[in-house]
């Protein structure tokens, strides 16, 4: 969810089909509520958490007590999001970039 809520927000041109992909695999393999944070991220919908540090990477807000405040999110969740987040950054860099 975490990577594919960047991909959108970070505007991938394949950011539609890697989200139905990765529904199409969830579906039957996870839980109602993990397939809801799937559609969710898939909308670009994100918690308050996770667009904390969107702001914070942009340099509309603090970065250190966003990334704080996302990985301190459930159990293991949070830090499944940042992880996410730093994947769809890394995958926009590498192929959008222009060089």
């Amino acid at each position: 969810a975490g990577t594919m809520a960047g991909l959108v927000l970070l505007g991938h041109p394949a950011a539609e089909r890697f989200a139905a992909a990765v529904s199409a695999l969830a579906a039957g393999r996870t839980t109602e509520l993990s397939r809801a944070l799937l559609r969710h991220a898939a909308a670009g919908r994100v918690s308050v958490e996770y667009a904390a540090v969107l702001h914070g990477l942009v340099g509309e807000r603090p970065l250190a007590p966003a990334i704080a405040g996302l990985l301190a999110t459930g159990a293991t969740s949070g830090r499944a999001m940042a992880l996410g987040l730093c994947t769809a950054i890394d995958l926009v860099d590498r192929t959008m970039r222009t060089r």
